[in-house]
């Protein structure tokens, strides 16, 4: 891997994408920085992080078209892959929060954000973001969140981390060739967040409703039990699930 250790940035993933526009990166290269003042999460969402305490990078991997691949699947085993290394920390109860959040037990401790770049009219580069609390203190504006500090009490070599992270992403984006999807699938529904329970969602302007999750669709699509037993799908831009 080519490590790129930033200072400060607006965003490892627009850095990143600088990058493409004047030269490619090498494959496998991975952007770290100590302070990230504008990360952005799912739908332009803002992802709060403290200089030097937060894990705030991006990875660069050439697009390749598998035809026959689930769409969802480079999230899910990009999310996969977080869970693996910390799990691998001992940090309890960790979960994955569609469409891109890290949990533990009901806190947010980082998230995931994907992007596609398209040249001559195809997906061409994929640039990976992952942005974890590790060692600092959330605000108290901020209560659904959490740290792995805050969790464990432990203070976590930030760099170390990231690159333990982004050496697991890669070999799992060599690896899920050669496992059956189905596997890949069946592993990130054991650890979906509130599984089979109730929740709380939000179409757009209209009331609040509860349902229980039943899982995620091959395209990436969240599948509800509603309140008349029926079965329905939602878009990720359609439906916002309440904590």
């Amino acid at each position: 891997m080519k490590l790129i250790k930033l200072n400060a940035t607006l965003s490892t993933n627009d850095y990143l994408k600088a990058l493409l526009k004047s030269g490619l990166p090498a494959e496998q290269t991975v952007v770290i920085a100590k302070d990230q003042t504008q990360g952005k999460g799912q739908h332009g969402n803002r992802w709060y992080s403290k200089a030097g305490e937060s894990l705030t990078m991006s990875l660069y991997r050439r697009f390749e078209q598998h035809p026959e691949v689930f769409a969802f699947m480079p999230q899910m085993v990009v999310a996969l892959a977080v869970k693996k290394q910390l799990d691998a920390l001992k940090i309890p109860a960790v979960s994955i929060k569609w469409p891109n959040d890290i949990m533990s037990y009901n806190k947010k401790l980082g998230g995931i954000l994907i992007e596609n770049i398209w040249t001559a009219g195809k997906p061409a580069h994929r640039v990976i973001g992952i942005g974890l609390n590790v060692n600092n203190e959330l605000p108290e504006d901020l209560p659904r969140a959490h740290s792995l500090k805050q969790l464990t009490g432990k203070t976590y070599e930030v760099e170390e981390l990231g690159m333990r992270i982004a050496a697991q992403v890669y070999q799992y984006f060599d690896d899920f060739r050669l496992v059956n999807q189905q596997d890949w699938y069946a592993a990130y529904l054991q650890v979906l967040y509130k599984k089979d329970k109730a929740a709380t969602f939000r179409c757009g302007a209209n009331p609040p409703f509860t349902a229980l999750i039943k899982g995620v669709t091959p395209d990436g699509e969240l599948e509800l039990q509603l309140a008349d037993d029926s079965l329905q799908q939602f878009a990720v831009k359609t439906i916002k699930m309440e904590y």
